[in-house]
């Protein structure tokens, strides 16, 4: 049985996968490889692992979408590694409007709008 999947078949937007990377990188000092932005994923999806295409799809989210959304800084290789931006660290600090509870009828982990969102959201 393959144990490998995308980022998007295990459920991940690609926004989703972009809010991982970005806390990785602004947990590890601010700076990640490429491989870690990997094993970063990799932690959320249940003992799988990501395909070559999960990969493929990742390095485009950070190479390309992060990138050109000033969230992380253009791929230097004189300087390797992936560095989150001022706009990537506010964009983490201010995205984060969902929170996990546990159903506690089913043992459930359940994802809902925070209720500081919920509150802006009347506001």
């Amino acid at each position: 049985m393959d144990n490998t999947v995308t980022g998007t078949e295990a459920g991940f937007s690609g926004d989703d996968q972009i809010k991982i990377i970005l806390n990785y990188i602004f947990n590890n000092n601010g700076v990640a490889q490429t491989k870690e932005l990997y094993s970063a994923l990799e932690s959320k999806l249940s003992g799988k692992k990501l395909s070559e295409q999960g990969k493929a799809s990742l390095r485009f989210f950070v190479n390309k979408v992060a990138v050109q959304a000033g969230f992380i800084q253009p791929y230097d290789k004189e300087n390797p590694g992936w560095r989150i931006t001022k706009e990537g660290i506010d964009y983490i600090q201010n995205a984060d409007i969902s929170e996990v509870t546990i159903n506690t009828e089913t043992n459930e982990e359940e994802t809902s709008l925070s209720n500081s969102a919920r509150g802006l959201s009347f506001e």
